[in-house]
This record gives C-alpha cells, structure tokens and sequence, in this order.
C-alpha cells in the first residue's frame, strides 16, 4: 500500500470519525469529569471506532507480517507487539487539555509462548476493547455491580478507543513511508485536530511543491 492510498482508505475515514467525536462538546465537554457520562451517541461512536480498530488492525498485521493472518486481537497482539513493543506505552494527548492523559494500549500483552489461547491469563486486551464487545453483544446486560453495559458507552471508553486507533493509524503510515524512501514525512499532511503523541518526532510536511518542518 502506497501512503495516498492509505490517506484514501483509511486516514480520511479516522478524520470523520474524529470530527463525530470532537462535535459531542457541544453537549458534554472533554473533562475528566465526564468520564463516565455514557449517551446513545457515544454508544454509536464507541462501536463504531472499534470496528475501524479491527480492520485497521488486521491490515497493518498484514503489512507487518504477511505469512500470518489474525482474525482477532489476540492475533493482531501477536503480530503488532512482537514488532511495535512501544505501541503500549504511547501517550496520547488532548490538545488544549493538559489535564488529559490517555495510553489506551497499556493493558495490551500477548503471550510469545501461548499467543492465540483467549484462557490464557497472560495475554490481555485493553480494558475499551472488552468492554467495546460487552456493550456490541451484551447491551443490555449488566455487570457484576449491576451496571448495564450500555452505560459503559461513555466518553472515556470511547475517547481511549479513538486515541488507540490514532496511535496505529501514525505507526502505520509511518511505516508506508519509510518503506517508500521517505523519512522525514511521519504524519499525513491534514494532521489530528483533536491529538498529539508525545515524542514523537518532527517532521516535513508537503506544501505547494515545497517543504515545510512542523510538529505533530
């Protein structure tokens, strides 16, 4: 795949995804506060998010390792965090919002022993993706404390969600276009409007046939 491809097929659609996202402060601002204020638009945003954090995944498991074809997170660990480790500890960043700090792969592990074994207890999915296919499959349901699992639609899950899908969609563009020849270039020319990663690094930026440095 070719960078403008992926700009194309799937950097546009994040963009979309994330604009949906950045117009829910009309209603409920991006507040530590709100964590856990839960909404049928969060519900569809959530849900959502994760289904584009499974396709993305399955292609950039493709890209880093084509003999192997996951199907499921467990598979996708296997691959991504054998070859991109630090993907665990990125830190996501709102911008104008100092106060927030997300690292939504922490809990992340797979076992190299045991990858694909979902009773093994070492390999671990993140806490807004178990809770993503509770609230797909289980909507209605409760938890142990008798809270539905509707409820855990909310602005936390579905913000580390979204900054979980922005911290793979940077590393595999990044990987399209060290594999063109081009290491200067590291993030698409319309960057997050909502996001940052901490070091990551400077880089050049495409403008009317010339070069411009910026940071992400």
């Amino acid at each position: 795949m070719k960078p403008n491809q992926f700009d194309e097929r799937y950097w546009n659609y994040y963009l979309n995804l994330e604009s949906d996202f950045i117009a829910t402060q009309r209603y409920i601002a991006i507040d530590p506060d709100n964590f856990d204020a839960f909404s049928l638009e969060y519900a569809k945003q959530y849900q959502t998010i994760c289904s584009e954090v499974d396709v993305v995944c399955k292609q950039y498991c493709n890209h880093l390792c084509s003999s192997k074809n996951p199907s499921n997170i467990l598979g996708y660990a296997d691959v991504i965090l054998y070859e991109k480790a630090d993907v665990k500890s990125r830190i996501v960043r709102v911008k104008n919002q100092s106060n927030i700090q997300l690292v939504p792969w922490k809990d992340w592990n797979s076992d190299p022993n045991d990858p694909l074994n979902g009773n093994n207890p070492n390999n671990i999915s993140p806490t807004w993706w178990t809770i993503y296919n509770k609230v797909k499959h289980k909507r209605t349901s409760s938890d142990s404390n008798g809270q539905e699992f509707f409820k855990k639609a909310n602005l936390v899950n579905t913000i580390n969600a979204l900054a979980g899908l922005f911290i793979l969609e940077m590393y595999f563009y990044k990987d399209l276009v060290i594999a063109e020849g081009i290491h200067d270039i590291t993030i698409p020319n319309r960057s997050s409007e909502l996001f940052t990663i901490d070091d990551w690094e400077r880089h050049l930026s495409m403008v009317a046939n010339g070069f411009v440095v910026c940071d992400i």
